[in-house]
């Protein structure tokens, strides 16, 4: 049987809402599960009332099964605290990149040190060094995931209390359209991961500039925390923050709006372009040099400023191309 276009669209849309709300590997096997549901249910309430599936059947049947987020949490069996359901996806991801990254961090940053060294690697294993370089660890680590937490809380909470603003008076007809290539698809914990960092790095350049650094072994085998500005590097604390700033009210326009469009890609272009002029500006400032506490990295850090003016380039890349793909897609219809 034939239904009308705005019929499917509606139940696509609120298919699509609801896998926005679960991990991917559970989100088609539940829309699907879901669609057989929708489907007797209207079938059911048509013959029922003796009427057509119009729309406003489907918003009955759409609003008697319930809001997305609250069917998506009905399937969803995984344990989700600390931040609430909604965000427990992205303070998962924040916590494995964080922990793995700075592990990463401290262990390259201590085996170059004392490759560095004039005594070589020897004291590389040394007890009092693992002690320290733990200890750093698990400071670093609880600071990071204690801002993680308050961040994505904050966001949890504003978000239920928009969604508790709806649920009052939920239509399925203001759900937001399927976008219409995958690209524009947005994940809710992948951009919450994005807002989380931003908000981040903005308080840390801002609130704790002492924290902006990386862990040196000095020559007595002991790691020290050193300061990036203590190293010569130069950031434009203003340019920064409004940059940041931009960033992260783009994602939550993009949060908001589940999806992206083309304003949106627009705006993002503009954003990277942005950055790369942030990144010359740092390049052409800085004058690298070793710290006091770590004088061996006199050589390799001016080699690294060197190459600083690359990295601006290399930035370039990502908002050019998608500056291209947007003024191509005026002019070449996309594929349906």
């Amino acid at each position: 049987m034939t239904r009308d276009k705005a019929v499917t669209d509606l139940i696509d849309r609120y298919l699509f809402a609801v896998g926005e709300e679960l991990p991917r590997a559970l989100a088609a096997d539940v829309t699907r599960e879901l669609r057989t549901l929708v489907e007797d249910k209207l079938e059911d309430r048509s013959r029922a009332l003796g009427r057509p599936i119009d729309t406003a059947l489907v918003c009955f049947v759409l609003q008697e099964i319930g809001e997305p987020g609250e069917v998506a949490r009905r399937y969803d069996p995984s344990p989700q605290y600390l931040v609430g359901p909604l965000f427990y996806p992205a303070f998962m991801r924040i916590a494995k990149i964080a922990l793995i990254g700075l592990a990463i961090m401290l262990l390259f940053t201590t085996v170059l040190s004392h490759a560095l060294s004039p005594n070589g690697a020897k004291t590389l294993l040394s007890f009092a060094t693992v002690v320290r370089l733990l200890g750093l660890y698990f400071q670093i680590a609880t600071t990071l995931f204690g801002q993680a937490v308050i961040v994505l809380a904050i966001l949890e909470r504003t978000k239920l209390g928009q969604r508790v603003a709806r649920l009052r008076a939920w239509d399925p007809r203001d759900l937001p359209e399927v976008p219409e290539a995958e690209e524009d698809r947005v994940s809710v914990a992948g951009v919450a991961v994005g807002i989380c960092l931003t908000v981040l790095v903005a308080v840390w350049l801002n609130f704790f500039p002492e924290w902006v650094g990386v862990v040196m072994v000095a020559q007595g085998g002991q790691p020290v925390w050193v300061r990036l500005t203590e190293m010569g590097l130069h950031l434009p604390l203003v340019a920064i923050t409004v940059w940041l700033a931009l960033a992260l009210a783009l994602k939550l326009v993009v949060l908001g709006q589940r999806r992206w469009t083309k304003p949106t890609r627009w705006t993002e272009a503009g954003l990277g372009i942005l950055g790369a002029a942030i990144a010359f500006e740092i390049a052409g400032g800085s004058t690298l040099h070793a710290p006091a506490a770590a004088p061996a990295f006199q050589v390799p850090l001016r080699l690294l400023g060197s190459f600083l003016y690359v990295l601006p380039f290399v930035l370039l890349i990502a908002p050019l191309l998608r500056v291209f793909e947007l003024i191509r897609g005026r002019t070449e219809p996309r594929d349906l």
